[in-house]
């Protein structure tokens, strides 16, 4: 048997070609032992950031400023923490000791000597529960494989429409190791949906379902339990393994990720959908660098019958360097394109400037730069901060500081753990601010979006943002949280762009229509000027092991320019989740 391979085919195919052969030769001649990641939004994540923090600098073995931290460098963070000899108020915060303890008990696997695997509950059969962290656990010297439901019910009822408010999910997720070379990972959730009202202004601004793809639209209000929202599939999986020493790792799949050390992202964020990547990592000592080449889903209309949607193209760079034990600085670079449905060969190039081939190719397609870093002050404080710049003209510049032309974002924050000295109580506040007409492009092709949603950030462009989280946790089974942002966006008029909507071509923009591009002012929040507050509390009690009960309480208020001036909104909730983590609506 042999492969045959078309150069003439599409080179969408001879992309998924390469990416076969990769991974052939890679697992078989050098591939090394890979675990899976942790989940989005997942607490453990936070946890290892503050460890980070207490242990006085950055870990060696793993990047935490990205969203795919993989399981196996999580018992190395905690040892370096516990190894430390300045640290014994902290060998006091029992609750802290805890969460470390959960996680060695989770991630047990993938110590020297398994010592933390530990049976539970002696009545159940075979490996059911043979580990209390997990429904099914198999441990061999061939396999590491892990099974887990998925269950996540929240109900309630608001204060601006009688119809019942729920999110139902059921189903399942597996992860595990192959032969100490291939890491995988797989998850699917069956979903039903029917959110506050203000989820439903996201939908008619972007024609899309927050954080998803495909989806179908349920109608029950005729029924005793009366609400209205969506019904979609949620499915995620990938497999990875390394070569090199450990050196460079690679994943293929389809998942959410994250760039960025903040609670929002100005490069690439979770708020779109599930996006098809091959993820090529690569980590040696101070050095950190990622290649990330993805599959985008183009500007259309979905659920209009069976077709296949429209596809573009993107590949990011991102490099990051440790000069000082407490510093991390950081450069971005990326690209979005569409070639008739074909990836563009030079972009796969994984050490060069993608301005140079962009402009080498005639400058179609629509790239940017950033730059992003970390500092960690003391035992309790980390700054960070990140930029991302999409077009900028100086001699505009001069002319007209408001001019549209400079299309840019920031980003400064800080996390403030055991607040004012008080234990477990941990703080994260950023502000976000991003130009008119960033991530747009002169069509609907090259913009920075997936499936109808910004890669970045949710609003789009166009706002001002303070955002912030505090979490407090007074033991190990309870925790209570306020999530919250307060935003200032220029919102659309009627046919007018002011920039806010990447999905919206900037050709469009007022100035260029009336032909004052050179005068014409575009200030931030140009536009039907919006202010919103949200608040999003929750107070958590974990049962058993993953397992939460939870109250939920949610207020938004928000204010424009243009009737209805004033819009309120109160959620009231109980739920339950098990081996799921929740995710918060902030826009």
């Amino acid at each position: 048997m042999f492969m045959h391979f078309n150069l003439y085919r599409p080179f969408s195919s001879l992309k998924t070609n390469i990416a076969i052969i990769w991974m052939l030769v890679f697992v078989a001649n050098s591939s090394f032992g890979q675990s899976p990641y942790l989940p989005m939004n997942s607490r453990e994540a936070l946890w290892l950031q503050k460890l980070e923090i207490k242990n006085g600098g950055f870990a060696s073995n793993v990047h935490t400023g990205e969203s795919m931290i993989p399981e196996d460098a999580i018992l190395p963070i905690i040892r370096s923490y516990q190894q430390k000899d300045t640290l014994e108020g902290d060998r006091e915060n029992t609750v802290l000791n805890q969460n470390i303890q959960w996680m060695i008990d989770r991630h047990a696997e993938y110590a020297p000597e398994d010592a933390r695997i530990e049976g539970r509950y002696p009545l159940f059969w075979g490996n059911i529960f043979d580990k209390k962290t997990d429904f099914y656990f198999l441990n061999t010297a061939d396999a590491k494989i892990r099974l887990n439901p998925v269950v996540f019910y929240q109900g309630g009822g608001n204060s601006i429409d009688p119809h019942y408010k729920v999110w139902n999910v059921r189903g399942f997720e597996v992860r595990g190791n192959l032969f100490n070379k291939l890491g995988f990972y797989t998850y699917l959730g069956e979903n039903q949906w029917a959110p506050q009202d203000y989820v439903f202004n996201y939908y008619n601004k972007y024609g899309a379902v927050p954080n998803q793809g495909y989806y179908k639209i349920f109608n029950h209000l005729n029924k005793a339990n009366k609400y209205f929202g969506y019904d979609f599939l949620d499915a995620r999986g990938y497999i990875t393994f390394s070569t090199l020493k450990n050196c460079v790792r690679f994943t293929f799949g389809q998942d959410r990720q994250q760039i960025g050390y903040g609670m929002r992202s100005l490069w690439l964020s979770d708020n779109s959908a599930s996006i098809p990547f091959l993820r090529v990592n690569s980590h040696y000592g101070k050095f950190d660098y990622e290649n990330l080449f993805m599959q985008l889903t183009m500007q259309t209309t979905f659920n209009k019958g069976d077709f296949l949607f429209p596809k573009k193209f993107a590949a990011f760079h991102h490099f990051t360097y440790n000069p000082f034990k407490r510093f991390k600085i950081g450069l971005f670079e990326g690209v979005v394109f569409e070639r008739n449905q074909q990836f563009e060969l030079a972009y796969l190039n994984p050490v060069i400037t993608y301005r140079f081939v962009e402009h080498s190719l005639g400058s179609p397609d629509n790239t940017s730069l950033g730059i992003d870093g970390a500092w960690i002050i003391g035992k309790s404080l980390k700054l960070y901060g990140q930029a991302f710049l999409d077009e900028f003209n100086f001699n505009r510049l001069k002319a007209n500081f408001y001019n549209w032309t400079n299309k840019y974002g920031m980003q400064l924050g800080f996390q403030y753990d055991d607040m004012f000295g008080v234990q477990n109580l941990d703080a994260t506040m950023e502000a976000n601010w991003v130009r008119p007409y960033t991530y747009a492009h002169h069509d609907s092709i090259a913009n920075f979006t997936h499936y109808n949603q910004p890669l970045a950030h949710p609003l789009g462009a166009n706002f001002q943002e303070l955002i912030g989280r505090i979490i407090y946790q007074p033991n190990s089974r309870l925790t209570a949280s306020v999530h919250g942002a307060y935003q200032m966006y220029g919102a659309d008029t009627a046919n007018s762009n002011w920039g806010g909507n990447p999905l919206s071509s900037y050709q469009t923009r007022p100035s260029r229509l009336a032909g004052t591009d050179i005068t014409y002012a575009y200030p931030i929040t140009i536009g039907n000027k919006t202010n919103t507050l949200i608040l999003d509390y929750v107070l958590s009690y974990e049962l058993a092991y993953n397992l939460f009960l939870e109250i939920n309480y949610i207020h938004r208020s928000s204010f424009s320019q243009t009737a209805p001036n004033k819009q309120y909104e109160d959620f009231y909730g109980i739920g339950v989740r098990y081996n799921y983590n929740r995710s918060h609506q902030l826009y």
